[in-house]
């Protein structure tokens, strides 16, 4: 039976060790602030991808404008080469002009579509910095909160805790001693009383102190 209780004693032990490690292993606000760090190379990865995409976006608006400068520049060669009227240039001029314009055409709805892209991608965006932002602010107000509470629960549980420790030791040193005393008042009645209750018992004196008193003041007269 010992060597159970003392086997269950040290499985609880390594257990609470355990539980406690556990519990010391947690932090919120650490696991809150590598949150955001992660969030805020995800959003900075993002936003690159927008730059990247604003950029080929750019460029496709400089080649519209060179397709369009190109649609001028056909329509200015076909008007030459008509006063002169030599069909076949007209007849260049004006396909090149075509592909041109058909190019700053394509090249226009790519741009536009884009444009759409990119407003939503900023949008979205801006909301992230401004929630990854929020958080940043939250972890320190959460933080401090956090420590508060820890340190009013501790506060309360040492309240609470005032009969365990030290002044619970002196609570059971009284009823450790009282426990003795009542042991040993049961030993000694179930021997039958104390030597000192035998010779109250059996020894008491009957002699009449005061007449006792006057016997001897008689004897000095």
């Amino acid at each position: 039976m010992k060597k159970v209780s003392l086997w269950r004693m040290i499985s609880n032990f390594f257990r609470s060790k355990k539980d406690k490690a556990a519990e010391a292993l947690k932090d919120p606000v650490r696991d809150a602030t590598y949150d955001v760090e992660d969030a805020t190379e995800q959003v900075r990865k993002f936003e690159a991808d927008i730059q990247q995409l604003m950029s080929v976006n750019l460029t496709n608006q400089k080649r519209r404008d060179a397709a369009l400068e190109e649609v001028e520049k056909w329509e200015n060669i076909a008007k030459i080469a008509g006063k002169k009227g030599n069909r076949e240039d007209v007849l260049a001029a004006v396909t090149s002009q075509e592909n041109a314009k058909r190019s700053a055409q394509l090249l226009a709805a790519e741009i536009e579509t884009n444009e759409k892209v990119i407003t939503k991608l900023r949008d979205q965006l801006n909301l992230a910095k401004n929630k990854i932002q929020k958080a940043k602010n939250d972890i320190v107000v959460l933080g401090a909160r956090l420590k508060s509470a820890k340190v009013r629960e501790e506060l309360s549980s040492g309240v609470v805790g005032l009969g365990e420790g030290p002044l619970s030791r002196l609570d059971d040193l009284n009823e450790t001693v009282m426990i003795a005393e009542s042991s040993a008042e049961a030993f000694e009645q179930l021997n039958g009383g104390s030597l000192e209750s035998l010779e109250s018992k059996y020894l008491a004196s009957d002699v009449d102190i005061d007449a006792k008193v006057d016997s001897y003041l008689k004897q000095e007269d």
